[in-house]
């Protein structure tokens, strides 16, 4: 058992409000029974290591500071004795605090920061690892949210302590693809990471399931890393170099690193190309149905992946722009929408269209050098074709 510093006995505290309450700076009995209740020195209470909370908001904190210094701490901490928790080390400078904090540590912080003397606790004793660290999370969850990577950090924590999806589901309240997001946040480069900050104005920020999906993405062998950098070629050549990790340095990469240098440059394109998340999360889809993972148990890849789905989905397109009322639109319409917009707006329009017909100027490149490295079909086959074609719709 962790001991403090023996005294004369308990010493009396004067509470904000006038209130007077008992500390001691020994260990009493009630300090380990499970529930109890009672005021305790602040300073003898140790921060928890692994709280999922990583970052304290200066704005908030100061606001409750200030209520602190008015009012005192209104609502008991949930603590449990250090020595009822050995699975939970303290850093150095914790050890002789008798406590661990398991609910309450911006008011523990904000309570040594204003000098108050005493704080009400209740005491909480755990029959395992798996029950403290879920209560830790539920607590700090319920007293002010936690970031979504915070969220994905101590989802990924208590999943390893034996908690099943489907329970931390339930825990969070998230259904299983929101709670895979914010898992996979946690598998994003570092500097994709500050990507998340919640102080970023939102413009700037990557939205969650954009976020997820990006860490979702499985680790590419250095062919696959290869093949998705010469796919991506045209934009590469535009990229600035600490964008994305250069061609010439991927064969140094491990594992990681090859994952991580794919999430930059997938991450670089969308800002370049300026894709709206929905997009964003498709254009990654797709390069993540090029890697293994990307095929079925057997080896053979999925049915999105298969041809005749590709043209599908190349059909879907040039339909939509082919009956889009937008082709039918005479000039005085056009005069209508753009006649009074300055002629910077008309001029980012143009570089819309500009880039859009690139895109389809490309496409129909493609397909003619296709075309061209193929003989003419016979008749005969191309009838057979056509049936089996028809057959299939």
């Amino acid at each position: 058992m962790t001991e403090t510093s023996a005294t004369d006995g308990p010493r009396s505290i004067t509470l904000p409000g006038g209130d007077v309450v008992s500390v001691s700076d020994d260990p009493e009995e009630w300090w380990s029974k499970h529930n109890a209740t009672g005021f305790v020195d602040p300073h003898y209470i140790a921060p928890d290591p692994k709280n999922p909370r990583r970052r304290l908001n200066p704005a908030r904190q100061k606001e409750l500071e200030e209520s602190i210094k008015a009012r005192g701490v209104r609502q008991a901490l949930i603590l449990t004795p250090r020595h009822c928790a050995p699975w939970a080390p303290v850093e150095p400078q914790y050890k002789k605090c008798f406590f661990l904090a398991v609910g309450g540590h911006r008011r523990r912080a904000g309570s040594i920061a204003t000098q108050i003397g005493a704080v009400p606790v209740m005491v909480k004793i755990y029959p395992s690892e798996k029950e403290h660290r879920m209560d830790v999370s539920l607590l700090n969850k319920g007293q002010d949210d936690l970031t979504p990577l915070e969220e994905g950090e101590e989802m990924m924590s208590l999943q390893s302590l034996g908690w099943k999806v489907e329970e931390l589901c339930e825990a969070f309240g998230y259904a299983t693809p929101q709670l895979y997001d914010r898992m996979h946040l946690t598998k994003l480069d570092p500097r994709l990471q500050k990507w998340l900050d919640p102080e970023l104005p939102r413009r700037q920020r990557i939205p969650i399931t954009l976020g997820g999906t990006l860490g979702g993405i499985p680790v590419p062998t250095l062919e696959e890393l290869v093949e998705v950098y010469d796919g991506l070629n045209d934009t590469v050549r535009i990229l600035k170099t600490d964008e994305y990790v250069p061609a010439e340095k991927l064969e140094d990469l491990d594992q990681k690193g090859r994952r991580f240098a794919l999430q930059r440059l997938l991450f670089a394109v969308i800002q370049r190309r300026n894709l709206p998340s929905p997009r964003a999360i498709e254009f990654i889809r797709d390069r993540k149905l090029k890697l293994a993972g990307g095929k079925s148990a057997g080896g053979r890849p999925t049915q999105r992946y298969r041809p005749n789905r590709r043209k599908d989905v190349l059909d879907t397109v040039i339909k939509e722009i082919s009956s889009s009322l937008v082709v039918d639109w005479p000039e005085a319409e056009w005069q209508r929408i753009f006649g009074l917009a300055p002629r910077e707006e008309v001029e980012d329009y143009m570089k819309k269209v500009q880039n859009a017909q690139k895109t389809l100027t490309m496409w129909e490149s493609i397909l003619g050098r296709i075309r061209d490295s193929k003989k003419a079909t016979r008749p005969e086959v191309l009838e057979i074709l056509q049936r089996k074609k028809a057959v299939g719709q």
